[in-house]
């Protein structure tokens, strides 16, 4: 008789004439003979792959059985036996199956997600186990594709899943099939090298136990340093590829891999030059080795165009983790190819700390900060003790506002290493954004002190000393940032920062030099087109600063300080209401937006709308308490309007604020001292 074995939706089968099995609405998730432990409990948090690991042992069991493993007189009775009752011995029904069978259903219904096989390839492997008279290994991972292994098992052991209502029988199990050394080494190494992405200390580990029985595999062996690169113990995977390349000097993937784990060792210029002699025989050999060593010579060279050109089109994950490196640092970066480059490369099962670092890099460029968080701890996972991907997580969980989390990754620092300058930053960056600069800037300067070179830390004080009006102290911070030949993206921000500093001292030049050199490292930046556009309104180039800023707006919508600008740059063109437009836009933006309000009362009051300017500049002041524009600004139409009490409260207000070197305090005190008179003369005035 020929069985056949067909897989259905589980939850719209009935298995017995009696009671309905389909799963309901607006209720637990699940059929109750199939509900997982956690599924019963309502943890939703905790489903996963392995509950539907769960679910298979189920229909296993009662495919062999002809009964659920769990049953009760209702639904909430089999969910408690399923919550706190192991399966009846499966022996017992079916005497004539294989021990190792009954092992490997009861494995799948293990109370604990994590005690029941790993996946699909680990039960299939099992099954295999078991044909061949092996115990199972059953192993204590999750799956993320269970229902794939149940065709396979139900073929195996001779069963059909449909409708049943009585056991079958199983014919005699077969003697196992011997099983010779070599087929055992090379179902390892398989496993081993389809697992490198998912599990790559397991990966090695698998094709560790290959090499033992089949020390002469060298490609098993260039694999296995792969797999070791990956977690970042290069010198074990150096020694894979030195012993292969001992015996087969030809060997040219060995050749290129023990290159690459040079070139992105990242020590110091020696590992370029370790790099290189294995590098330039590969190009005498030619090939396609040949073409992407080529590419990572240019690359070491800084003729970025030629590596482009030279690795265009080849196929692997070598060429394309190259390709994606070049375009994350080249002179114009390109988030969108760094991410599209990496996918082709999971796709590939190759992972390398770096990949996830730039990804995460570039997701936070883009906005997205679900996968910049997934990347860093994706990173992490291959090295835990990297203190640089944990204060780089740090700051994007800080930047999220997620402090918690980032004060986590802080500690963590601090435990690995007490020492770092990472710790001193990220607690920097926290007091930052509480408004306690001097503590923020204090830290700062100790980081420096442990590391006077670092980057980060300089960039930090930089844009410190520039919050706290110190501009020249700012330009000499960040000038010294940009010494340290930062990835392109960073001295993009640098720039930025640093001509906003110029701007603030008055050199325009140097600001819209420094703006558009950003501008040129990071194309289309609505931030750097905003700044430049000052910079070219200060020195006389209105119709490009207007350029700048119907770019910046065209790029982003609901950039506030872009439509303001804008708005200014009309008002002072008298054409009020497009300027009225443009504020309008900006407070849509953002509410709470003070300059924007004085701008928008500026230009209602030029219309001659004294009530409506004077709102406005009330709200600016509400908003702002002491911004002195306004202040003066309110006291103005007020004292135009012959509000000479309102008048005089917005001057004192002024004065109070006002440093003493203000160059506008003489006149406010003059004008507050003829209100002060005018109330003398007229009291009822104050209440106009």
């Amino acid at each position: 008789m020929t069985v056949r074995a067909f897989l259905t939706d589980f939850g719209l089968a009935k298995a017995t004439a009696t009671g309905s099995r389909l799963t309901r609405t607006g209720v637990a998730l699940g059929t109750p003979a199939y509900m997982s432990p956690e599924q019963a409990r309502g943890d939703l948090s905790s489903l996963s792959p392995a509950t539907d690991v769960w679910a298979l042992g189920c229909v296993l069991w009662q495919m062999l059985a002809g009964r659920p493993p769990f049953e009760g007189d209702s639904p909430a009775a089999v969910v408690g036996k399923a919550l706190l009752t192991e399966p009846p011995a499966l022996r017992r029904e079916r005497p004539d199956l294989p021990g190792g069978l009954e092992t490997l259903v009861r494995a799948c219904l293990g109370k604990a997600a994590a005690a029941r096989p790993r996946d699909a390839s680990a039960v299939r492997d099992d099954l295999d186990r078991v044909l061949r008279g092996e115990r199972p290994l059953a192993r204590r991972r999750r799956s993320n594709a269970a229902w794939l292994a149940a065709s396979a098992i139900l073929a195996a052991v001779g069963v059909g899943a449909g409708v049943l209502v009585r056991a079958r029988k199983l014919p005699p199990a077969p003697a196992p099939a011997p099983t010779s050394t070599a087929d055992r080494a090379a179902g390892l190494a398989a496993r081993g090298w389809a697992t490198r992405s998912a599990d790559p200390r397991g990966a090695a580990e698998l094709l560790r136990q290959a090499l033992e029985l089949a020390p002469d595999e060298r490609e098993w062996r260039v694999r296995r340093g792969c797999v070791l690169w990956i977690l970042r113990d290069g010198a074990a995977a150096r020694a894979e590829w030195d012993r292969v390349l001992a015996e087969e000097p030809g060997r040219s993937k060995a050749r290129l891999y023990r290159a690459l784990e040079a070139l992105f060792r990242f020590t110091g210029p020696q590992d370029v030059e370790q790099a290189r002699p294995d590098l330039e025989q590969l190009v005498r050999e030619g090939g396609r080795e040949g073409r992407i060593a080529q590419g990572a010579l240019h690359e070491i060279g800084g003729d970025w165009a030629a590596a482009r050109e030279a690795l265009a089109g080849i196929e692997g994950w070598e060429a394309g983790f190259l390709r994606a490196y070049l375009a994350y640092n080249d002179q114009i970066p390109d988030p969108g190819v760094v991410i599209r480059e990496s996918e082709g490369l999971f796709a590939e099962g190759f992972r390398h700390v770096l990949l996830h670092r730039m990804r995460a890099a570039c997701a936070s460029r883009i906005g997205d900060p679900a996968l910049a968080e997934t990347e860093y701890t994706r990173a992490l996972e291959l090295d835990p003790t990297d203190t640089r991907i944990l204060a780089d997580r740090a700051i994007a969980r800080i930047d999220q506002q997620n402090y918690p989390a980032a004060e986590a990754d802080i500690e963590a620092i601090s435990a690995l290493d007490p020492g770092s300058p990472f710790v001193l930053l990220g607690r920097s960056e926290l007091l930052r954004r509480e408004g306690r600069l001097s503590e923020s800037r204090a830290l700062l300067d100790e980081a420096l002190r442990l590391e006077p070179g670092l980057y980060l830390a300089l960039h930090s004080r930089g844009r410190s000393r520039s919050v706290a009006g110190d501009a020249r102290g700012a330009i000499e911070d960040l000038t010294s940032a940009l010494g340290t030949k930062p990835e392109p993206w960073d001295e993009a921000d640098t720039l930025d920062e640093r001509g906003s500093a110029w701007q603030a001292l008055g050199d325009h030049r140097a600001a819209f030099e420094d703006h558009d050199r950003a501008l040129k490292l990071r194309p289309g930046w609505p931030r750097a087109l905003v700044n430049r556009s000052n910079a070219r309104e200060a020195l006389g180039d209105r119709a490009g600063a207007l350029d700048d800023l119907d770019e910046a707006i065209r790029l982003d919508p609901g950039l506030p300080e872009a439509w303001t600008n804008r708005g200014l740059l009309r008002h002072g063109d008298k054409d009020f209401a497009r300027a009225i437009e443009d504020y309008d836009a900006a407070l849509r933006c953002r509410r709470a937006y003070p300059e924007a309000c004085n701008a928008r009362g500026a230009a209602r009051e030029a219309q001659g709308d004294l009530p409506g300017g004077e709102a406005d500049y009330a709200e600016a002041v509400r908003l702002r308490p002491g911004y002195l524009t306004a202040l003066r600004n309110l006291g103005m139409v007020r004292r135009e309007r012959g509000n000479w009490k309102g008048a005089a409260e917005a001057f004192q207000e002024y004065v109070r604020y006002a440093p003493p070197d203000d160059p506008e305090l003489a006149a406010v005190h003059r004008v507050l001292s003829e209100c002060r008179g005018m109330l003398g003369r007229d009291p009822l005035s104050g209440e106009r």
